[in-house]
């Protein structure tokens, strides 16, 4: 990626109840990576985003065996500007902010 460049990826997450998301983001020099956390892999940093703000009928609701359940698909853009690193969570069409990034 060079400076002013922004790279999108689609994601999506069933949930029964709203709360703040974590996700590890790992990487794997081999070509054939693990199906599991473990070595050669290695974690980058994880991400954390809200959107608890937002209320349940903002997200598709669904039914498995009389049980209600949501989801939700989203757009995680990373962004290099000036030589650092931005992660932006956009849902619905919408930016909702940077996404929290702790570096392990």
């Amino acid at each position: 990626m060079s400076d002013e460049e922004t790279f999108r990826h689609g994601f999506h997450r069933d949930f029964r109840h709203l709360a703040m998301w974590k996700d590890t983001l790992v990487s794997c020099m081999s070509d054939i990576p693990p199906t599991r956390l473990e070595a050669p892999v290695t974690r980058l940093c994880t991400i954390t985003s809200d959107l608890t703000h937002l209320k349940k009928n903002a997200f598709a609701r669904r039914w498995r065996i009389f049980q209600k359940y949501y989801t939700a698909r989203y757009t995680l853009c990373l962004g290099v500007h000036n030589n650092n690193l931005t992660f932006k969570l956009e849902f619905d069409g919408r930016q909702y902010g940077l996404a929290n990034v702790h570096f392990d």
